[in-house]
C-alpha cells in the first residue's frame, strides 16, 4: 500500500501561503492584544483608585495583577506571530504602562 505525496506547490502560491499565514498572525496578535490591554489598562485603573482611597495593600495587588496580565499577554503575542520569548526590549515595553502607573502621583 503507498500513500500518495501531494503535489509540490507553485512556488508563486507557497510564497502566497506564506504571506498569508504572516498577515493571519499578525491580525490574531493585534485583536488579542487589543482585548488584554484593556484589562492591563483596568487593573492599572483600579490600582489608581485604590491607591487614592488609601487603600495601598489592594492598589499593590492591582498594580501587581497588571504587571502579569501584561507579561502573559507579551508572552502570547510572541508565540502568536511565532517569535522567540525572550526580547527585553519588548518587555520592557509591556511594562511601561504599569510602571508609570506606579510611579505617578
Amino acid at each position: 500500500m503507498s500513500q500518495e505525496q501531494p503535489p509540490e506547490l507553485p512556488p508563486e502560491l507557497s510564497q502566497d501561503l506564506n504571506s498569508l499565514d504572516v498577515v493571519r498572525r499578525r491580525v490574531l496578535a493585534i485583536g488579542f492584544l487589543t482585548i488584554v490591554l484593556h484589562g492591563v489598562v483596568a487593573l492599572i485603573w483600579l490600582g489608581v483608585i485604590y491607591r487614592n482611597d488609601g487603600r495601598t495593600s489592594d492598589s499593590v495587588i492591582m498594580f501587581v495583577m497588571s504587571a502579569v496580565v501584561a507579561l502573559v499577554s507579551y508572552a502570547v503575542t510572541r508565540v502568536i506571530l511565532g517569535q522567540k520569548i525572550w526580547s527585553p526590549i519588548w518587555i520592557l515595553v509591556s511594562l511601561a504602562p504599569t510602571v508609570i502607573a506606579v510611579l505617578w502621583r
